[in-house]
């Protein structure tokens, strides 16, 4: 027999190479979305549902563990964005093979990057294995957007990154979850504002309220 361990969400047995059970595995469907703000191209894999919100929930609790289980989920996505028949995402999938493509996460205030001890977006942008874009700040220590409007969220994040150096021309941002755009959106305009020249573009692991 097959030497096995437990399945990483719900404890039944999996495969040793796999993190996941079949059934769970089954369960963990991509369904990449393109959308377009203010002429940034996004790109987010997940609907955010089970059992990627475990995922994220637990990562981002401090669970770090977990790193292994979300770098599966996002190499499944992106292996599944290149056998896709959807000529936008089929393109963003070629996009980020490209060795100029250099890579940043969404900065997090000093504060909150002291109480986590982490960025769970950074960590989920070295998982694609690219150059490492640095440079880039959050200046403002926002309110959290949950429970806030689309109006409301676009205002609460004005102003808030700053770019303190030079950036490759090349740049994809990463973030965990993306819902209204706001915070890629500010952060794109920011870039722009310093850098015209920069050709900008995200990736976000999953997404609500698109």
């Amino acid at each position: 027999m097959a030497p096995t361990h437990e399945c990483k969400l719900c404890a039944q047995p999996a495969a040793w190479h796999l993190p996941l059970c079949p059934s769970c595995d089954a369960d963990l469907v991509a369904n990449p979305k393109v959308v377009q703000f203010d002429g940034l191209t996004v790109v987010a894999l997940y609907p955010y549902g089970y059992p990627v919100d475990q995922v994220l929930l637990q990562f981002k609790a401090g669970q770090l563990q977990w790193q292994t289980l979300l770098d599966y989920c996002l190499h499944k996505a992106l292996a599944a964005m290149q056998r896709s028949d959807d000529a936008a995402l089929l393109a963003f999938a070629n996009y980020l093979q490209l060795p100029a493509v250099a890579v940043a996460a969404v900065p997090l205030a000093h504060k909150r990057l002291a109480e986590r001890g982490y960025n769970q977006s950074q960590l989920l942008a070295s998982m694609l294995h690219k150059p490492m874009a640095v440079g880039l700040r959050r200046v403002v220590d926002t309110p959290h957007q949950q429970g806030l409007s689309r109006s409301e969220r676009l205002q609460n994040v004005q102003g808030a990154f700053a770019v303190t150096g030079a950036l490759p021309r090349q740049l994809l941002l990463v973030d965990d979850v993306l819902t209204t755009g706001a915070t890629l959106r500010a952060l794109a305009q920011t870039i722009r504002q310093h850098q015209a020249h920069s050709q900008v573009r995200a990736l976000s692991f999953c997404y609500a309220e698109l």
